[in-house]
This record gives structure tokens, C-alpha cells and sequence, in this order.
């Protein structure tokens, strides 16, 4: 029986691409389906709050990159699996990865694996810690599409034992995103809605239209007051306070953010674009910053670093660091292809 695309595209070799038409059958070589070779994007980024490690996901390898050195701190193949996404603990001592058919696992930045959750029934698309780092909350996709929901897993920050689940919904989410006091879990959806859910109760506060058909990209501000988000008929960004209100429009051309992401600050918020690009506005005045152009191909994630550095990761396999003073690529760190 052929496997459905989603599951085709995880079990492609490294450094294959599927593209093209056709009757698609259980193997890369099946009729109607072209191979391209291409390097393996990068899917996941995230740094260390004291901005001396950076930790990005690339096909089935996790590199743990050392900011000062220049070099790799870790390099480490954290999944059987495609990683589909990573978070770091808000310590910095722990990452925890998702990746295709396997549990989310924890690891420490030297690539021990300390700890991995229960089984679950589908892929893990988003991973968020609480801010004390007690809680790890995912949403778990169903595979399939004839029961198209999501669950909302909660997990020890430390242990992976379960805590809980949110309440059950039909409608599948792909971000996920803490309030910076622990006390909200924002849900972003793809019937375009964002759910607030209480936390420890996990029960639903308030639910409000994102006003997209589909939430991509969801962020919130370190002090509580904006939630940024992003969607498949959003050109832009779209600020939000807690209770759902539309504060401003943050405009670009491109549809769909890859991601989001406030500076520590939050007074500027970074998107990664589909053009190549990453995106930095200025939150109270809605201005374009800076325009950040060296990818080819998307980018698929964004990552602050203070204030002064953004980094980026792209769809051509590249993490690159931006200084925001100067609006220039200040290093690009080529990645070891996975199996290297």
C-alpha cells in the first residue's frame, strides 16, 4: 500500500528532495517522482540565554555550536528519525527533540540523552519549555488524515514523566508558545484560531480568531503584553494583547512566517521568510529595521542572541548570524552533513 506523501518525504535518503507529479509508490524511484539532491535544511534553531551556544536540528544530526569558539561544543545524531523540532530548556542545560516516529527525547548540551517521554500517537510538531523549566508541553499530530486533531502533551522539564494533557481538541496546532510568568499556554491552530489555556489547571480561558487560515508562527513578548503571530493569508506579522484584541500590523509581501521570535527586549520581533530573508521590526513603531538577505531558499527559523544578533537558518543548510547594528552577516556556520 503506498505510505501517505508526509511519510514519504521523512524516509527519502539524506540530502534528497521530492518534487514533481505523479502516482507516488513506496520507494524514491517510483514513476512520476523526481530526486534532487539539495544539503539538509535546517529545521530548529534556538540559543542558550547567555548566547554562548547556539542549537540547531539539520535531517537526522543535532549540533550543539559554540558561539565564541567557532566550532562545534557537541555534534550528535539525536534521532533515528528527520528532527522535525527542538527547544532549549530556559536553563540551557536541556534540549528536548522531535522527531518523525520517534518519542520526544531530552538531551544535555554534551549530546547525553537524559531522558525520553511516553510514546505518542503521531509526530510531535511543536515543543515549548515553561519558563522555569519545570514543564515541556507538545503538540502531538494525527497521522491520519481522516482524523485530523492534535493533542497537547504535558511532560517533567527534567524527569519526561507525563503531567497531563490539555483538553482534547479536533483541530490540529503547530505552535506553541508559554506566556513569559508560566501562567498562560498559547495554542496556534490550523483553523486559524489561538487558544489560551491557564496553567496549572490547563483548562481554556479564551479563544480568539487569528484571523488566517492557518496559524504558522506564534511568539510571545518577555514582558506578557503582545502575541505575534503569523498565518497563510497574514502578510506580515499580527500583534494581539492577551485577550485577543488586534494592536497593529507589522507588514511585509511574504505570506506565511516560518517563524517568529521578540528580542530579549521585545522591542524588535525577527520572521523568517520564504524569499530567503529574515525580517526585523521595531514593535512600537511597526517600522522595518532591517531586511536580512543572504539565503537561498527559505528561511525556515530565527533565533535572538541579545539584542545585537539574530541568528538564522535556512532551507540551504546554512545557520548565519546577523548584527543588528550594522544590518551585516557577521559569520555563516556550514554544518557537517549528517553521516559526516
Amino acid at each position: 500500500m503506498p505510505r501517505p506523501l508526509s511519510r514519504l518525504l521523512m524516509s527519502l535518503p539524506v540530502g534528497a528532495l521530492l518534487l514533481g507529479l505523479g502516482t507516488l509508490g513506496c520507494s524514491s524511484g517510483s514513476p512520476g517522482v523526481t530526486v534532487i539532491a539539495r544539503p539538509a535544511w535546517i529545521d530548529g534553531l534556538a540559543a542558550t540565554p547567555d548566547a554562548k551556544y547556539l542549537v540547531f536540528a539539520q535531517d537526522r544530526v543535532i549540533t550543539v555550536w559554540d558561539v565564541a569558539a567557532k566550532a562545534p561544543k557537541a555534534r550528535f545524531p539525536g534521532r533515528k528519525g528527520v528532527v522535525i523540532c527542538l527547544a532549549v530548556r530556559p536553563d540551557g542545560r536541556r534540549v528536548a527533540v522531535s522527531a518523525w516516529d520517534e518519542p520526544v527525547k531530552l538531551f544535555d548540551l554534551d549530546g547525553k540523552e537524559v531522558a525520553s517521554c511516553e510514546e505518542v500517537s503521531g509526530p510531535t510538531k511543536a515543543l515549548a519549555f515553561s519558563p522555569d523549566g519545570k514543564v515541556l508541553a507538545a503538540s502531538i499530530a494525527e497521522v491520519n488524515p481522516r482524523m485530523a486533531a492534535s493533542e497537547i502533551k504535558l511532560w517533567d522539564g527534567e524527569t519526561a514523566k507525563p503531567l497531563g494533557d490539555l483538553p482534547p481538541n479536533k483541530v490540529p496546532a503547530h505552535c506553541l508558545a508559554f506566556s513569559p510568568d508560566g501562567k498562560a499556554l498559547f495554542v496556534g491552530a490550523t483553523d486559524g484560531k489561538v487558544r489560551v489555556h491557564d496553567m496549572p489547571s490547563r483548562s481554556e480561558r479564551l479563544h480568539f480568531d487569528g484571523k488566517s487560515d492557518l496559524i504558522s508562527a506564534l511568539a510571545v513578548a518577555p514582558d506578557s503584553t503582545l502575541l505575534a503571530l503569523s498565518g497563510l493569508k497574514v502578510t506580515g506579522a499580527r500583534l494581539f494583547d492577551p485577550s485577543g484584541k488586534e494592536k497593529a500590523t507589522l507588514s511585509c509581501a511574504e505570506p506565511q512566517l516560518r517563524d517568529l521570535a521578540f528580542s530579549p527586549s521585545g522591542k524588535a520581533l525577527a520572521a523568517a521568510r520564504d524569499d530567503g530573508s529574515a525580517t526585523v521590526w521595531d514593535v512600537a513603531g511597526g517600522k522595518e529595521l532591517a531586511s536580512l538577505k543572504g539565503h537561498q531558499g527559505q528561511v525556515r527559523c530565527v533565533a535572538w542572541m541579545g539584542d545585537e544578533t539574530l541568528a538564522t537558518g535556512g532551507m540551504d543548510g546554512l545557520v548565519k548570524l546577523w548584527d543588528l547594528k550594522t544590518k551585516a552577516e557577521r559569520e555563516t556556520i556550514t554544518p557537517a552533513q549528517p553521516g559526516a
